[in-house]
């Protein structure tokens, strides 16, 4: 039978997706045959509602009988997207959109299905939110290609209202219910005539509406002032807020409701980074980085354009010690693009997270693959201080380790001193947490910040990472840089740190380092990132 919960498998096979839940009615996980191992919770509920029975085992059961045989052979065939008609309780038609997507294991997929009104269900029926009454995401999504059917030019935005889950831990479903039905009023009230509304998800709302960019600040102004005023339920009186993000049907080369909630979503993640209680506008410039990328970025995640390679580590005997995992992404209309113009905008809008545990999962997977070969090797993976602040970050570290079966202690987390220094904690727990159960911690970039010192005998460190900018003088004569290394090589020594140097590229640093007893070395002199498949048929003797 389908499991009823299955959250750390749930978070492997779709965590970080921004805009999947709100996109697709459904998101399901199978095996090769279509055997259902997991349906998000939403997408139970809303296919229960329709069929009024349990999850059946199979995808396909859950379509017409006429509709069965051709589900079936999608799973066999290259095709990544199809449509049909999910069986229903009252035998009316329920035509959905589905796309398939293939997990990084090979062996499992992802099936988002997105129910396709008919002509003229937007303004009711089963398209009208049963608490508030609005339109559904059917209906927006409608709304949204019939207004760019006709070349219209109109803003779209996502309201969403901050803490909302505490409400319903707190007080529970009736007031959270009751808050949801007092926020849409409230967005009636302020919102002009012509504003098409609709509630997207569970504490979200999106709006359509013409107008200038002057008339767009002047009312989402208003709606964030109105959200300030505090919502009396029940005799309780609320003090909420409100988050926007906001696109325009002229942003972008190829408009359609996905993109538009997309670059929305991404305004939405933008202005939450910011603090909340604000709006953002999508592709809002901002010097150094190309906001363009965003949409870009999400379309080569769904389309599998990112990758990684290994830049192997070696020790001072060359041996092969392990390897760093980096990202690269291959763009089907970009071409490559460097991970330093797509790094931070993936961190400035959120994405990373995602990207993160996606390159964890694939370098647990390679090392699954590397350990028979080469016992002891040591697998490093870069995490971004926003990972590291999930407050679920080491879960998800250790069900990318148990679903690649790889022993803990196998593998390396990457994280920088800033990282370190902030939410101490949280960062402390989670350290404490993967550390007792075999994870390995190394220090990235190590001398670039700040009162270091303190941290290295603060957290449980398995090893120091030495920053290139102190390596590349090594050995140019200057006798303050060799020093300042030796230090340091010293200093980690005395606490029991093991020391990677990375970026050496002479034969003169390599001399030096296995002078002063440096314990790893990465960099071009030793090996240049490299493709899995040769990291793993590496002749190193």
């Amino acid at each position: 039978m389908v499991s009823s919960a299955e959250p750390k498998s749930n978070q492997v096979a779709t965590a970080g997706m921004p805009t999947l839940e709100r996109m697709f009615d459904c998101v399901l996980r199978t095996d090769l045959a279509g055997e259902i191992a997991y349906v998000s919770p939403r997408g139970r509920d809303w296919l229960e509602k329709i069929s009024r029975t349990s999850m059946p085992d199979n995808l396909c059961q859950l379509f017409q009988l006429a509709d069965q045989g051709r589900i079936a052979a999608q799973l066999h065939s290259e095709e990544e997207r199809s449509l049909g008609t999910l069986q229903s309780a009252d035998g009316a038609d329920v035509p959905v959109a589905m796309r398939r997507m293939k997990l990084i294991d090979g062996k499992q997929f992802l099936f988002c299905l997105l129910e396709t009104p008919g002509p003229g269900l937007a303004g009711g029926g089963s398209h009208r939110d049963d608490l508030t009454a609005l339109p559904t995401r059917p209906a927006i999504v409608l709304e949204i290609d019939r207004r760019l059917g006709r070349s219209e030019t109109f803003w779209f935005a996502l309201f969403n209202i901050d803490k909302f889950r505490l409400i319903n831990e707190s007080f529970g479903v009736a007031v959270a219910d009751a808050l949801l039905v007092e926020a849409a009023k409230r967005l009636k009230a302020i919102m002009p005539a012509d504003t098409w509304l609709g509630r997207l998800g569970a504490d979200e709302f999106a709006c359509l509406w013409g107008g200038s960019e002057a008339e767009l600040q002047q009312h989402l102004d208003e709606v964030l002032l109105e959200f300030a005023r505090p919502f009396v339920i029940d005799g309780k009186r609320l003090y909420m807020c409100a988050t926007i993000g906001v696109s325009s049907s002229t942003d972008g080369q190829s408009p359609g409701a996905g993109s538009l909630l997309a670059n929305a979503d991404t305004a939405l993640i933008a202005a939450k980074a910011s603090g909340g209680s604000c709006w953002k506008r999508y592709a809002e410039r901002r010097a150094g980085l190309d906001y363009s990328l965003v949409s870009a970025i999400y379309n080569g995640i769904e389309n599998g354009e990112f990758f990684l390679v290994y830049q192997p580590q070696f020790g001072i005997d060359g041996r092969l010690y392990g390897a760093e995992a980096l990202m690269r992404w291959s763009s089907y209309d970009r071409g490559f693009v460097s991970p330093g113009q797509f790094i931070p905008v993936a961190e400035q809008f959120g994405i990373i997270s995602f990207l993160g545990r996606w390159a964890l999962r694939v370098a647990c997977h390679h090392l699954k693959q590397i350990l028979p070969s080469h016992p002891g090797f040591l697998m490093s993976v870069n995490v971004a201080a926003s990972q590291f602040g999930a407050p679920d970050f080491a879960d998800q570290v250790m069900a990318a380790v148990q679903e690649a079966d790889v022993p803990p202690s196998s593998l390396v987390l990457e994280i920088t001193e800033s990282t370190l220094m902030h939410n101490s904690e949280r960062t402390e727990a989670a350290l404490a947490s993967l550390r007792a159960a075999g994870i390995r911690f190394s220090i990235d970039d190590f001398g670039t910040g700040f009162s270091s010192l303190a941290y290295l005998t603060r957290f449980p460190v398995y090893a120091i990472k030495i920053d290139k900018s102190f390596i590349d003088p090594v050995g140019s004569g200057e006798a303050a840089p060799d020093r300042l290394v030796q230090a340091m090589i010293n200093l980690a020594h005395s606490i029991d740190l093991k020391v990677v140097a990375e970026g050496v590229e002479t034969e003169t640093q390599r001399q030096f380092l296995a002078l002063s007893h440096c314990d790893i070395l990465q960099g071009y002199l030793t090996g240049r990132p490299i493709a899995f498949d040769q990291l793993l048929n590496l002749d190193v003797r």
